[in-house]
């Protein structure tokens, strides 16, 4: 809804009628009157947004933030980058940072590399997510309700033991990752 590259509403919204408040500083305050007591009020943050807001008090040095709450945000607050159309066409999106900036970010099992610069490879698919019905995954369709259904199917798959697999799947979340690995010391040991 909000143009960055014109710090102001998208012209659609004031078709659609709304009527909607500027952005104001997050430190922003007013008085209110409640059975009265003056009470002062901020305004609100979306949860994405806040969830930058301690590493942006906190740090100096650059990072890259992956939310899990309500969803998996996957959050790059240096990304100045305008969103191409193929970032787009995956669900990345900008949400407005407590300063006002755009933060290039993706949501649910897109992970880093679509919200990094040069994000045009293909998206990587997590092998375990505990927001999905079915949390592992070790293929497009093949979905699992347990680690050791996972590992027992990877195992099938590459014609070893479930130890062979839990010992070469290596230390990633990246179920293309797992797969190069295991296909590679499968390769490097064909026995």
């Amino acid at each position: 809804m909000w143009d960055f590259d014109n710090a102001k509403y998208h012209p659609w919204t004031v078709g659609e009628g709304l009527n909607l408040p500027t952005p104001v500083p997050v430190d922003t305050t007013f008085e209110v009157d409640i059975e009265g007591k003056k009470i002062l009020i901020g305004v609100g943050i979306h949860d994405s947004s806040a969830s930058l807001a301690p590493y942006f008090a906190g740090s100096r040095d650059e990072f890259f933030l992956v939310s899990t709450g309500t969803w998996c945000i996957n959050m790059n607050p240096f990304n100045s980058e305008k969103l191409t159309a193929y970032q787009l066409s995956k669900d990345c999106l900008c949400y407005m940072s407590i300063t006002r900036q755009p933060v290039k970010s993706t949501v649910s099992e897109i992970t880093v590399k679509k919200a990094l610069p040069g994000a045009d490879q293909a998206p990587e698919v997590l092998f375990y997510n505990p927001r999905r019905p079915y949390p592992y995954r070790t293929g497009e369709k093949s979905k699992h309700k347990s680690y050791k259904e996972a590992i027992q199917t990877l195992a099938k798959k590459y014609d070893r033991s479930p130890e062979w697999v839990k010992l070469n799947m290596g230390v990633t979340n990246d179920l293309n990752e797992i797969h190069k690995n295991l296909a590679e010391r499968k390769a490097a040991d064909p026995s």
